[in-house]
């Protein structure tokens, strides 16, 4: 079994409204830590008269495919391009450190900073996942 560390973990974002069409990306810098996305299927209940034991059945509906979540270090510059991709489309891409990667579309729901009095100022992006995330398998 490999082990993969989250050292030199990238998020890109691209620049395109979607993965597919993204040729040129753009790295988040400092980046403290990633949350990939979390697909979730929705539950449709198939019950019937018949279920056995009387336990209630299901099937998969329709999926979600969640967010992703960025922590950065604060930085001034990075913020006022951040608060300019707000809500745009656009493809991002999280890239583990044996190649391989989250491929998806999305746009930033939200970002806000975190002030500690004793630490560094934290800046964390929220990130909408729109359509099917893909991933790729690395080395």
């Amino acid at each position: 079994m490999s082990i993969t560390k989250g050292h030199s973990t990238v998020i890109e974002y691209g620049d395109q409204p979607t993965f597919a069409d993204s040729i040129t990306w753009t790295s988040f810098a400092n980046v403290t830590g990633v949350t990939p996305p979390t697909p979730e299927a929705d539950d449709i209940d198939v019950s019937h008269m018949g279920s056995e034991g009387q336990f209630k059945e299901f099937t998969a509906g329709w999926a979600d495919g969640g967010e992703v979540e960025v922590t950065l270090q604060y930085n001034k510059d990075q913020a006022t391009t951040i608060y300019g991709l707000f809500r745009q489309n656009k493809g991002f891409r999280i890239t583990f450190s044996d190649e391989s990667y989250w491929g998806l579309t999305g746009y930033i729901k939200s970002f806000g900073d975190e002030i500690d009095r004793e630490g560094i100022i934290t800046t964390t992006v929220t990130i909408k996942v729109s359509g099917k995330p893909t991933f790729v398998e690395g080395n």
